[in-house]
């Protein structure tokens, strides 16, 4: 027993000693040295310098300390990984520099774990205040509608929050979206286009622009260019003008949705006065993600002759990708209805990870007949006539 004890000991002294020979130090950061009111990245070297792996899991969490913070949405715990003898593992964060942040060193705590060790230290990036006014324009969020961008959508609003992190001003800020990737398209001209306005420091505006997705692009995230023109006052005693036009990268997220396309409409020729009509319409699902409460839904219109009973049907609980559904919709058809083709206008909608997907599309239906005329009325009109027949033939054979 004394035996298998000490063995286990002698383990984790091992092990414990393996993960505190891991180092991590400043291998770069940008800009440098700091600026105040403006972000910082930093990359952090974590090295093995042993000729043993270090044993488990090793994960990274940073303290930033003074005048520094972490940027928003930026996780302050990492995952470094395995360690394995004279490995090298570079881990990037993004910081902001807070205005107030002193001249000089600043501090940040690093702490690398596993479930054995723990390694702490403390370092620091320089941080210099700038006495001349600048603009810092950064995107704070991208948003969309419809929220889910996916292909074969048309007009789809994208709407950039800009955040002036600057001390400075920004007076007539124009914005341009250019070098869209291939399958996007601008909606309307000058949809590529907008004017923001005037920015001041630490406030924020919002650009608008329109575009269209082709249908053959594939989901994932799209890089643009969000191109940004302004004037300002580098000093604010002096009346003096800068012009300056910066670029701001872009990342235009296409998701995986169900694409439904109608691939069938199984409809006798319609005729005027036709009751109970019966339409069913076959779906394939041509996207990447499954669907799920799949139905259809018909629109009437006022300057269409038709009365819908049933305008809406379920297709599938789930349709997957490139299985087919169908569904029916039921009308009459008004009594003076036009001869002419009708285009019904139709909703596909299903759910997907709790979101409501919608697409619209359209059904042909022809009116090729004229309501059938009432027979009664023919066989009225031939006993007139022949009563007509008979009483004149009566009347003149009695004189």
């Amino acid at each position: 027993m004394f035996e298998k004890i000490t063995i286990i000991f002698i383990t984790l002294l091992a092990m414990s000693t393996l993960g505190q020979a891991l180092s991590v130090s400043v291998e770069d950061y940008n800009p440098k040295p700091g600026e105040t009111g403006d972000y910082l990245d930093i990359w952090l070297k974590i090295e093995n310098p042993a000729l043993e792996a270090a044993e488990g899991e090793f994960y990274i969490e940073i303290f930033p300390r003074d005048g520094l913070e972490l940027s928003n949405g930026e996780d302050a715990k990492k995952r470094i990984g395995l360690m394995p003898p004279l490995a090298t593992h570079t881990i990037e964060y993004r910081l902001l520099v807070k205005k107030d942040a002193v001249q000089g060193p600043n501090l940040i705590d690093v702490k690398l774990t596993n479930e054995n060790a723990v390694i702490e230290k403390t370092i620091s990036v320089t941080v210099e205040d700038d006495d001349e006014l600048e603009v810092n324009f950064q995107i704070g969020d991208l948003e969309s509608d419809p929220d889910r961008i996916k292909p074969d959508d048309e007009n789809v609003e994208l709407r950039v929050t800009l955040l002036n992190l600057g001390d400075a001003n920004a007076k007539g800020t124009k914005t341009v979206l250019k070098d869209v990737p291939v399958g996007f398209s601008f909606t309307k001209s000058y949809s590529d286009e907008y004017l923001v306005g005037n920015v001041d420091s630490d406030s924020s505006a919002v650009a608008k622009f329109h575009i269209d997705v082709n249908k053959n692009v594939s989901p994932g995230d799209y890089s643009a260019i969000l191109e940004l023109s302004y004037k300002y006052e580098p000093d604010e005693d002096e009346d003096d003008y800068l012009f300056e036009t910066i670029d701001l990268p872009l990342e235009i997220s296409v998701r995986s949705v169900p694409i439904y396309e109608i691939t069938n409409v199984s409809v006798e020729p319609l005729t005027a006065g036709e009751e109970d009509v019966k339409v069913q319409i076959t779906i394939q699902n041509l996207g990447e993600e499954e669907g799920e409460s799949v139905r259809i839904k018909a629109f009437a219109k006022t300057e269409q002759p038709f009365s819908f009973d049933d305008s809406s049907d379920f297709v599938a609980p789930i349709l997957r990708p490139g299985e087919y559904g169908q569904g029916t919709i039921q009308f009459d058809v008004d009594k003076d209805a036009n001869l002419q083709k009708y285009l019904i206008d139709l909703e596909i909608k299903s759910i997907v990870n709790d979101d409501v997907i919608t697409s619209r599309h359209t059904v042909p239906v022809e009116v090729m007949f004229e309501r059938s005329t009432n027979p009664w009325r023919f066989a009225l009109i031939g006993i007139i006539l022949l009563a007509a027949y008979f009483g004149y033939r009566y009347f003149f054979k009695k004189k």
